[in-house]
């Protein structure tokens, strides 16, 4: 990473974890003087997130039941998203989704198209990280023939087969509760932390952290390697998604020269720098894009990647 990607993320990095909140909080606390009766008391409720409370905008009355609800109208998006009666809808690509399950998703993927980098159109993309189904469905929106997602943490695995199964006309979608790994065996996952989402962040971009291990009261769930996996489908050219809280070294690391050719291109958050995954991408024949980074208060470069596989 160049000397001006690095000072870019330091930048980023302490907008998004320094300062946004409080920017967040101004912006609410202004748009409340102007849209409610007592902006007062409403904003001293959001200031100790209590729900819900009353907004009035274009003389129609809004209850807002929610902080993602809140992000929403400041935002300007709720166009595209809206929550009702505990079901989230979102339009997007002439499509609407539906979700129960949503706190952990990232809304970003959806209002600023960052997974849309990924040229998917009739083509197999293999999801690490699913959450509950959100990348998932929308892959299958921009086009792609067949989502195979993988998700180890139980919790997040029975809400995306619910999202999934909301969207119906949306299928051709399948999920396995696995880990991937550089090794094959069980992974006992923290039952406390399953389903637990991190501290911090914008409202809608709640994610779990490093997924821990618990010998005495984990959950059992089966570790594989990516080269395994894949030996169940007989089809070149995948694509290839990972945002898996930093599994993605493990993997791609260890991962066979062979395998490795079968993607044709491979979109990852990578979340403690990108230097090795890149070495070893650029090494196997990809090129490879950063397509932004920021720097967390634990001193990590988190950020995105995609890397295409140049032609033989």
């Amino acid at each position: 990473m160049s000397l001006l990607w690095f000072l870019r993320s330091i930048i980023v990095g302490f907008y998004l974890y320094r300062l946004q909140k409080y920017f967040f909080f101004l912006n609410t606390s202004i748009y409340i003087l102007f849209h409610c009766k007592k902006p007062i008391n409403t904003i001293i409720k959001i200031r100790n997130k209590k729900y819900p409370f009353i907004l009035e905008k274009n003389g129609k009355t809004i209850e807002i039941k929610s902080k993602n609800q809140l992000y929403f109208i400041l935002k300007k998006m709720e166009n595209m998203f809206s929550i009702e009666n505990n079901l989230l809808t979102i339009k997007f690509n002439s499509k609407l989704l539906k979700f129960t399950n949503y706190e952990s998703m990232e809304l970003d993927i959806f209002s600023q198209k960052l997974y849309s980098n990924l040229s998917v159109k009739n083509k197999t993309v293999i999801d690490v990280g699913g959450g509950v189904g959100d990348s998932a469905l929308l892959y299958r929106t921009l086009g792609a023939k067949k989502v195979i997602m993988i998700e180890p943490q139980p919790v997040n695995f029975e809400s995306a087969k619910q999202n999934i199964e909301l969207n119906k006309e949306l299928q051709n979608i399948e999920i396995h509760n696995l880990v991937l790994s550089s090794t094959i065996g069980i992974y006992m996952i923290d039952h406390k932390q399953s389903g637990n989402l991190t501290a911090g962040g914008k409202p809608g971009s709640g994610r779990l952290g490093e997924i821990k291990e618990s010998k005495e009261n984990g959950i059992p769930i089966p570790k594989i390697t990516i080269d395994k996996f894949l030996s169940n489908y007989h089809e070149q050219n995948f694509v290839l998604k990972m945002d898996c809280e930093s599994c993605e070294y493990d993997v791609l690391l260890s991962i066979p020269e062979d395998t490795l050719r079968k993607f044709e291109y491979i979109f990852i958050e990578f979340h403690n720098g990108c230097l090795n995954i890149s070495q070893r991408l650029e090494k196997s024949g990809f090129k490879i894009k950063i397509l932004n980074s920021k720097l967390t208060p634990h001193k990590r470069c988190r950020g995105h990647l995609l890397a295409t596989r140049n032609k033989l």
